[in-house]
C-alpha cells in the first residue's frame, strides 16, 4: 500500500506540466528533463519497494501482564537480506510509532514501548504496520506483517477489604518480600554477624575462611497451603472477585505460601514457583465474561 505525500503530488504535477510542455513545443531539452523526472520517480519507487521487502517483525512481551498497568514491550525488526540494508523505517503498533533509521543486513534493531490493556483475557494486537518514506519522502510505502501477535492479560490486582479474604489467610503488614528469614533448612545467604543473632545460625566454616563472624540466613518455614475459591470471596461482581484473587495469589506466593485455585469445576492443587503462578494467573484471566462461576 502506498500513500502519496504533498511533496509527491507536487512532483507528479510538475512532471505532468513539463510533459505537456514537451509535447506542445517539441523541444528536445524539455523531453530530456521529462525523461529524467520520470526515471527518477521510477527508481525511487523501485528502491522504496525493495526497502520494505523481507523485513520481519517480532514483539516480545513480559511474562506477567496485568490489566490497566503499562508494561514494557520489545519490538524487534529483523533484516534478513544479505546485501541491502533498510532505511528510514517506522513501525506502528496500536497507534504508537517507533522509528528505525537504519537496519543493517542480517541484523536486528530493537526498540521498546509501553502498552496497556483495559481488560483481562487474550489480546491480539491490531493495526500493525511497517512503513517507510525512503528514498525521497515523496511516497509512504507500508505493509502489514503476516504474523499475528497476541498475549494473555491477567486480571488487575486489587487489594480488597480483608473481611472479604479467606478466613485462613492474613497478610502481616504490606511487605511483599518472597524470602523471609526463618528456620527452613534452605540457606538464603551468608552475611556478617549482627548483634542478637542466635549462635546456632553462625557459619563456622565461613567464619574460619574470612576471619569474620558470619551468619546463615535461612528461608522462612513453610506455611499451610491456601486454596483460593473465587466464588466464596465476599465481593460483588465477578471481575472484582478475580482481581482480589489475583492480589491474594501474588501476595501468598511471594510469602512462599503454597496456593491452590478453585474456579467452579476447575481445581488446581496447591503449589509454589513461577510456573505454577503463571498457570493460576492464566486460569483467572481466561474466565468467560458471559458465564458466572458455578458454585459446586
Amino acid at each position: 500500500m502506498i500513500r502519496i505525500k504533498r511533496a509527491g503530488w507536487a512532483y507528479i504535477t510538475l512532471t505532468l506540466l513539463i510533459g505537456i510542455a514537451a509535447i506542445n513545443t517539441g523541444n528536445n531539452l524539455i523531453y530530456l528533463i521529462e525523461a529524467a523526472l520520470l526515471s527518477f520517480l521510477a527508481v525511487s519507487g523501485f528502491l522504496g519497494r525493495i526497502n520494505l521487502s523481507g523485513l520481519k517483525l517480532e514483539i516480545v512481551f513480559p511474562d506477567e501482564i496485568y490489566a490497566r498497568k503499562a508494561i514494557p514491550v520489545q519490538v524487534i525488526l529483523f533484516n534478513p537480506r544479505r546485501r541491502i540494508p533498510a532505511f528510514l523505517l517506522r513501525v506502528t503498533i496500536e497507534e504508537q510509532v517507533l522509528l528505525y533509521p537504519f537496519v543493517a543486513c542480517r541484523e536486528k534493531a530493537v526498540q521498546s514501548m509501553d502498552l496497556s490493556f483495559d481488560r483481562r483475557g487474550m489480546h491480539i494486537l491490531r493495526n500493525l504496520k511497517i512503513s517507510s518514506i525512503f528514498p525521497l519522502n515523496l511516497i509512504v510505502r507500508q505493509r502489514t506483517p503476516s504474523d499475528n501477535f497476541s498475549c494473555i492479560v491477567f486480571p488487575q490486582p486489587v487489594k480488597a477489604s480483608p473481611g472479604s479474604w479467606p478466613a485462613d489467610f492474613r497478610l502481616e503488614g504490606d511487605s511483599w518480600n518472597q524470602d523471609q528469614k526463618g528456620d527452613d533448612p534452605e540457606v538464603l545467604s551468608i552475611r556478617n554477624y549482627q548483634r542478637g543473632d542466635a549462635l546456632r545460625t553462625i557459619s563456622w566454616k565461613a567464619t574460619a575462611r574470612t576471619g569474620t563472624l558470619k551468619t546463615r540466613e535461612r528461608k522462612a518455614p513453610s506455611r499451610p497451603p491456601l486454596i483460593l475459591d473465587v466464588h466464596r470471596l465476599d465481593l460483588p461482581g465477578l471481575e472484582l472477585k478475580l482481581s482480589c484473587a489475583t492480589f491474594l495469589l501474588i501476595a501468598a506466593l511471594r510469602r512462599n505460601v503454597p496456593v491452590g485455585l478453585r474456579l467452579g469445576n476447575l481445581i488446581r492443587k496447591p503449589g509454589t514457583g513461577r510456573h505454577h503462578k503463571l498457570r493460576l494467573l492464566r486460569d483467572l484471566a481466561e474466565v468467560s465474561y458471559e458465564e458466572p462461576i458455578s458454585q459446586s
